[in-house]
């Protein structure tokens, strides 16, 4: 068992979208922003959305994506890249995946 199969909603909602965006959360689990706020406030959902959950937020861990991701952006800016240049190249990946803008 690992860290992540213990955590509640909030905990892995936190984990997965730093920003707390019950939005993407529904896309994400395909359920309605509705079931997002109520899991939100009970700190519990049903055991399939816990296991989606947990397990993106162990393949986090596992792959050190966000490590990297915080890495990379630390190293633009002491390298004197701009933060609205990096935003934008963030930008245009987040397009890239999704075909939107961001929110």
């Amino acid at each position: 068992m690992t860290v992540f199969a213990t955590m509640g909603f909030r905990t892995a909602l936190a984990i997965l979208f730093p920003d707390r965006s019950t939005r993407r959360a529904s896309r994400f689990l395909d359920k309605s922003q509705r079931a997002i706020q109520r899991w939100l406030e009970d700190e519990a959902a049903p055991p399939n959305i816990m296991s989606a959950m947990q397990g993106q937020a162990q393949r986090i861990e596992d792959t050190g994506f966000v490590a990297e991701l915080d890495g990379l952006v630390a190293r633009a800016r002491e390298n004197g890249i701009h933060d609205e240049v990096i935003a934008a190249h963030i930008a245009n990946h987040y397009s890239a995946l999704l075909g939107r803008e961001i929110e």
